[in-house]
């Protein structure tokens, strides 16, 4: 993950301003670089077994973090001692790491987006630098080089958002983060910035 191109796009935060974000490597954005691929193999379609136009791993990505998270929860990954890791995170990334290519981006809502990468707990930040790396080890036939057009659409609607966020008051949440974890007596992890994200 350490690669030369990620440390340059990612020099500073994209999202959050620098105060706010620490510029490092999660375990959960590694988890989910290690896992993201891993359905694949369950839900290959080639042309002549299924008579698609090219191989195709439709759904891969669900099925992945079905995969990733019955593993780690085998693993016990978030009991082990020293290890600072919040599965239900790195499966959320796993489970939308496809949303760069997937969507129509300049149709996407203000309030998609802001869900997807303005949440509680930086998971946005750690979305965009695993949608950059997928996206840089495609290698297109006609160019030899990767198609980040998606990743950079992402990136200026990103930055509209945040411009938006300074010319005007957003109003305050019904509850914080740590109100939700107490109300449904849950831990942290991605599904409390999706539900702060539905309350908005």
């Amino acid at each position: 993950m350490q690669s030369e191109a990620l440390e340059k796009r990612f020099k500073s935060s994209i999202i959050f301003d620098d105060s706010k974000s620490e510029h490092s490597i999660s375990a959960e954005l590694v988890m989910a670089a290690l896992w993201h691929d891993v359905g694949k193999p369950y839900t290959i379609k080639t042309p002549a077994m299924d008579g698609t136009d090219r191989l195709r791993f439709n759904n891969h990505d669900a099925e992945s973090a079905k995969l990733a998270q019955e593993n780690f929860e085998k693993l016990r990954l978030s009991a082990a001692p020293e290890f600072d890791f919040d599965p239900e995170r790195a499966v959320w990334l796993i489970a939308k790491h496809h949303l760069f290519d997937t969507k129509k981006l300049e149709e996407m809502k203000n309030s998609t987006v802001e869900k997807y990468f303005f949440g509680e707990g930086y998971v946005g930040e750690d979305l965009l630098k695993l949608g950059f790396a997928d996206m840089s080890a495609s290698i297109r036939a006609d160019t030899g080089e990767p198609d980040l057009e998606n990743f950079d659409i992402m990136v200026a609607r990103i930055n509209e958002l945040k411009q938006l966020g300074k010319d005007r008051k957003l109003p305050e949440p019904l509850l914080n983060g740590n109100e939700v974890m107490e109300i449904l007596k849950m831990k942290p992890g991605a599904k409390v910035g999706e539900i702060l994200g539905n309350l908005r």
